[in-house]
């Protein structure tokens, strides 16, 4: 006699069973992720049987290893079915280009992920809800696809999240891959956000995504404005006497772009162009076309330099005592550490630059991740008094002075940094900063609409200002172009070998 082997199925996995069995008619209203589609959904709103269809069907995190910590994907659908998950797609150049840089873009974007899944104890309600309030408490959950190093891998990352059914596409820090991860997503009415890639063609009108695309960062334009507001406020209120301008410059496409702006702007002053010296970007020894720029003898240079001619050209102007009034850097190589102790060790103190993350250096030392950040000191929390709480991941607070701002966003960031810093080992980039806020913004776009359908979330992103409150800017809002027409970055000036608030 046989013996019989009995199947036991416990009742989670009879429902999961069920679920797979549902006729398609009854899961019309989901995409191919179970995110809202717009069709057939009168609010907009997850209905039930989404929430518990979502749980099924997600996958968890994609590629890469998962967080420690991380459930298996069939428990992730057990546990957490009674909470609908919005997909986020995001194009991550991991092999290409600046692995590292890549790297601390995907811990920002999985920081940002932790900001608003879970709650900390912060001055943002974002950050205190654990999930979208607007939107059933969702969590968001991010789905890498690798872009490579070409554009073809970059379009083809693009579609393959599209064909996932995402709503929405965050990526790829470089700008080529950007641009070529945008135009499916365009085609298909998938809104992407950018974080850091800065090329002006991608909204300059070079590319014809506008309607769908949206990016953070500010191109040299705004930054080449900012500085040249600076400078003449120096004039204006220090008395600087800056009147005769030396350019320093690598040559190369994105330095050449730069200084194209950067003449066209200056053309409309009255300053005057003493020295134009341009030199190749992996040469070792810069010494000639140095001594060039001090024998010029302008009151400011623009430097538009990589990190190690940047410290090449600081070496011999310390060397030969060269002390302009102002020099303005373009460029990441500003904040770098080993530039910011080079200043400091020779009592160059009159380096500027556009940088967007709040001064680090300036505050104490990062918190342990389990501590949980006072934002208001000793000082009581602000209460609502029964109001109802400012949409969209805002503060809390009454309308605030820049100052009040700023101290704001120096708070923030100190807990966001301690958390970021544990993870990558560094203080968090202006770049990540930025891929941190391109998630951020995903998020809070799903949370103000109420839904995940992609045609809603492109037509808000162009419409709404989103609070962020982590940034000294305050707040993020995309122009017709897809430009953010608040620019995040200020003049910083390094003193001492820290970077503090000039402008």
């Amino acid at each position: 006699m046989k013996k019989k082997t009995r199947l036991l199925l416990s009742p989670k996995s009879l429902l999961l069973i069920a679920l797979l069995l549902l006729p398609p008619l009854a899961l019309c209203a989901c995409d191919g992720l179970g995110n809202d589609s717009g069709d057939g959904v009168g609010s907009g709103r997850l209905t039930e049987l989404e929430t518990v269809y979502l749980g099924v069907i997600l996958p968890g995190a994609g590629q890469g290893a998962p967080q420690e910590g991380a459930a298996e994907a069939g428990d992730a659908a057990v546990d957490d079915e009674a909470q609908p998950q919005s997909q986020i797609g995001t194009a991550a150049t991991a092999t290409t280009l600046d692995y590292e840089a890549a790297r601390q873009a995907r811990i920002a974007m999985e920081l940002a992920a932790d900001i608003v899944n879970n709650s900390h104890d912060l001055d943002w309600d974002l950050a205190r809800g654990a999930g979208l309030a607007n939107y059933g408490q969702a969590k968001i959950e991010l789905i890498f696809r690798d872009s490579g190093n070409s554009a073809e891998a970059a379009a083809e990352a693009a579609t393959e999240l599209i064909g996932l059914g995402v709503p929405l596409l965050i990526g790829a820090i470089d700008a080529h891959l950007t641009a070529a991860a945008a135009a499916p997503g365009n085609l298909h009415g998938v809104p992407l956000i950018c974080g850091s890639a800065q090329d002006a063609a991608l909204t300059d009108g070079s590319y014809r995504f506008a309607a769908t695309f949206n990016r953070i960062a500010a191109p040299d334009s705004v930054e080449t404005a900012l500085f040249l507001d600076y400078l003449n406020q120096m004039n204006l209120t220090k008395n600087a006497g800056i009147k005769k301008i030396a350019i320093a410059y690598a040559d190369s496409d994105s330095a050449n772009h730069t200084l194209s702006v950067l003449e066209s702007a200056l053309a409309k002053t009255n300053l005057q162009v003493v020295a134009r010296i341009s030199y190749q970007p992996g040469a070792a020894d810069l010494s000639e076309e140095a001594s060039r720029v001090v024998k010029s003898e302008p009151d400011a240079v623009f430097q538009i330099s990589g990190p190690d001619n940047l410290i090449n050209f600081a070496n011999f102007y310390a060397a030969a005592k060269f002390r302009p009034t102002a020099v303005f850097c373009y460029g990441e190589g500003f904040v770098g550490n080993n530039f910011a102790a080079l200043t400091n060790d020779k009592g160059l103190d009159f380096y500027f630059g556009a940088i967007i993350r709040p001064d680090v250096h300036e505050q104490e030392p990062a918190a342990d991740a389990d501590a949980q950040l006072d934002p208001a000191g000793d000082a009581e929390q602000p209460q609502l008094n029964g109001e109802e709480a400012p949409e969209n991941g805002e503060s809390s607070r009454p309308a605030q002075t820049p100052e009040q701002r700023r101290q704001l966003a120096g708070e923030l960031f100190r807990y966001l940094n301690g958390l970021y810093r544990e993870r990558a080992g560094v203080d968090m980039s202006s770049a990540a900063l930025l891929e941190f806020a391109a998630v951020i913004i995903a998020a809070q776009a799903v949370d103000m609409a109420g839904t995940s359908d992609s045609d809603a979330l492109s037509s808000l992103l162009k419409k709404a200002p989103f609070p962020a409150p982590y940034l000294y800017s305050g707040s993020i809002a995309f122009d017709a172009s897809g430009q953010n027409s608040v620019s995040p970055e200020y003049v910083a000036q390094l003193k001492d070998g820290r970077y503090t608030y000039a402008y």
